[in-house]
């Protein structure tokens, strides 16, 4: 096998790549081809598959460009060392265009026989590529629900407004209120502290899906100050209360966009003394 030759190959097309000339594949890669692209479950085959990937990314990114830092070979295997980089113009893994320019790293192992290409392990760096876009982290929508939480626990309204986007709106949905921007997020924790100082929160679950989220928790406390209500204050009741709350939020840019809260306010009503017991009412 003519390792010097199949070395020359696998460069031609990367310069290929980067001249974003694809008609290559079709002398360049055996009608067998497999490409094995780490992240994906199932190997993609033929000459049109290299295609329709490296297309993919050339859409998302026009001036991708890939930069080979080191290539050895042995036989038929060569192994190439790369950076690649680009502008974020099109759609790419589900993200919008940001304009950003990105870099990030990878390998790839071709694998050749009679000249031609036949199968390509690539390992890259997706997570540093989906970093860079604005992707959401795995787990930072719940470690972002458990820090408001926190800080509404403290009474640190202004923690909790740091964490918001600045248009953010909390939608009170049994109250038909919406609370937006900073002012807003004040205002809505004010309603709830000032009717319950050592207002409090217990997470039940969060279903964490990247930039959706949602929030079982209940509410505790004391109700010894005044509670605003559609009709005006009610009065301090002395009541303890534990209230099941539902919150729907969505992320933007990693801090939240919109909160829309649920809860039973005949529950509520009826902790308070307010009103029967619900299950009495329907008796």
């Amino acid at each position: 096998m003519d390792t010097t030759r199949n070395k020359e190959l696998a460069r031609r097309w990367f310069d290929a790549m980067n001249a974003g000339d694809l008609s290559i594949t079709e002398t360049l890669f055996s009608p067998d081809y497999r490409l094995h692209l780490a992240g994906t479950p199932d190997d993609a085959r033929g000459p049109a598959a290299i295609r329709a990937a490296l297309g993919a990314y050339r859409a998302a990114l026009p001036d991708l460009r890939f930069t080979v830092h080191e290539i050895a070979g042995e036989g038929g295997t060569v192994v190439a060392r790369w950076t690649a980089e680009g502008t974020h113009r099109g759609e790419i893994m589900g993200l919008a265009p940001t304009g950003r320019r990105v870099r990030w790293s990878g390998s790839s192992v071709l694998h050749f026989a009679d000249g031609r290409i036949t199968e390509d392990w690539v390992n890259h760096e997706e997570s540093s590529l989906q970093a860079q876009l604005g992707a959401p982290r795995p787990g930072a929508a719940t470690e972002l629900i458990r820090a408001m939480h926190a800080a509404f626990d403290r009474r640190d309204a202004e923690a909790t407004a740091a964490l918001c986007t600045p248009d953010v709106e909390f939608v009170a949905v049994p109250l038909g209120q919406t609370f937006r921007g900073p002012e807003g997020v004040l205002a809505f924790q004010e309603l709830w502290h000032r009717a319950f100082p050592d207002a409090r929160t217990e997470i039940g679950s969060i279903t964490d899906a990247g930039d959706r989220v949602a929030v079982e928790f209940t509410g505790i406390g004391t109700h010894t100050g005044p509670l605003a209500g559609p009709d005006g204050d009610v009065p301090p009741t002395g009541r303890g209360v534990r209230i099941r709350f539902c919150d729907f939020v969505e992320l933007r840019d990693g801090r939240v966009a919109r909160t829309r809260t649920y809860w039973d306010q005949a529950d509520f009503a009826a902790q308070l003394g307010l009103a029967p017991e619900p299950a009495a009412a329907a008796a």
